[in-house]
């Protein structure tokens, strides 16, 4: 005999059929969530709803103006400290990635063969001047002489005169026969030497000036030469003053190449001083970016060694050139098969000092410019 809970025709499998509901148990009912549940899924609903209305708006209000790029990195306009006089490194007081001011000593070189050269410097300058001296004293002495030979002119002057008088008495005498002729002649001849003494008088007064001339030019021509001793005593002392290498700025010694006993020559590399409180960033922005980006406009910097932290800086210039014009070997597009790049232009934003001094040269940040700022332009 069959079982009630199953049916089976002819040539076909049996069939499970529902057992009969037992008295008093009801059907069993769907269940339905926990009340719990439906409240954490309807407040994650609403919290990615609110997330997605905040950045969507904050796009559609900043976001969508902003202009950003990863390609950017601190710089600083380093200085490779030289030196310019040759010498033995005799003291190097300070050490890489020390802080110096501007004016600290940062090297000293043997000045002793300098020092000298001051010292000879000044000697031949003390000779000079003496020579000088000499020269006025000797104008001195040659405006006497002239003055004298004035005198010598007045005086043979006068006799002059007195011949001439005597001369004419003569001669009127003579024609009177009241006098001799050899009285005329006597006259004539005094009056002739007395003319000679004259001339000769005037010539010594020349004589004399142009000797006065004379010791003006040699004066002149040794004041010429003090003044070169005067510019060799300078140059002597300025060399000397190279013997110290100071710092030209202020800034932190780095990758210093010199040590005590080191013979340098002029244009020998000392050392790199770093203005770490000068610090910029230059980001690298694509040609199709520039278009918005102007001098004055605010920055956000967000430097990769800082991941919490944002700084505020602002747009300095945009360079005049992409970075591949002054590459040692320019593309040339001209010739060849050609392949068009987007290129990219350095644009400089300048930061507050307080940020520069956190920063170091050569890190990575990332920079987003406002271009609702339309900047200085």
């Amino acid at each position: 005999m069959s079982s009630p809970a199953l049916k089976k025709t002819s040539n076909e499998a049996p069939i499970l059929a529902p057992a009969p509901a037992r008295a008093g148990v009801e059907p069993a009912l769907p269940k339905k969530a926990p009340p719990v549940r439906r409240i954490v899924l309807i407040v994650l609903a609403l919290v990615v709803l609110g997330f997605a209305a905040k950045y969507g708006y904050e796009y559609i209000t900043v976001g969508r103006f902003q202009i950003s790029t990863d390609d950017a990195y601190v710089k600083a306009d380093t200085s490779l400290l030289s030196a310019k006089v040759s010498g033995l490194v005799t003291e190097s007081p300070v050490a890489n990635n020390t802080a110096v001011k501007a004016g600290d000593v940062v090297l000293r070189l043997d000045a002793k063969d300098y020092e000298l050269a001051v010292a000879s410097a000044k000697a031949k300058l003390a000779s000079q001047q003496a020579a000088i001296s000499v020269f006025a004293k000797q104008k001195i002495a040659q405006a006497a002489q002239v003055a004298a030979a004035q005198a010598q002119v007045q005086s043979a002057r006068a006799v002059e005169l007195n011949a001439a008088l005597t001369q004419q008495r003569a001669s009127q005498m003579v024609k009177t026969n009241v006098g001799t002729q050899q009285a005329l002649d006597d006259a004539n001849r005094a009056r002739d030497t007395t003319q000679a003494s004259v001339t000769a008088a005037e010539s010594n007064v020349a004589a004399a000036q142009a000797q006065m001339g004379v010791l003006e030019a040699n004066e002149q021509q040794a004041t010429s030469v003090l003044a070169e001793l005067q510019v060799a005593l300078e140059k002597a002392q300025h060399d000397m003053s190279f013997a110290e290498i100071r710092a030209p700025f202020d800034g932190v010694i780095a990758n210093r190449a010199v040590a005590v006993g080191q013979f340098v020559q002029p244009g020998t590399n000392l050392m790199a001083l770093v203005p770490v409180q000068k610090s910029f960033i230059t980001a690298n922005f694509k040609e199709t970016q520039l278009v918005d980006i102007h001098p004055g406009q605010k920055v956000a910097v967000t430097v990769d060694a800082f991941k919490d932290g944002k700084f505020e800086g602002v747009v300095d210039s945009v360079s005049p050139s992409s970075g591949a014009e002054f590459s040692l070997l320019p593309p040339d597009n001209a010739t060849g098969n050609f392949t068009k790049i987007t290129q990219r232009f350095p644009v400089k934003v300048l930061l507050s000092s307080e940020v520069s001094m956190k920063l170091r040269p050569g890190q990575s940040v990332s920079v987003d410019i406002d271009t609702r700022d339309k900047g200085g332009n």
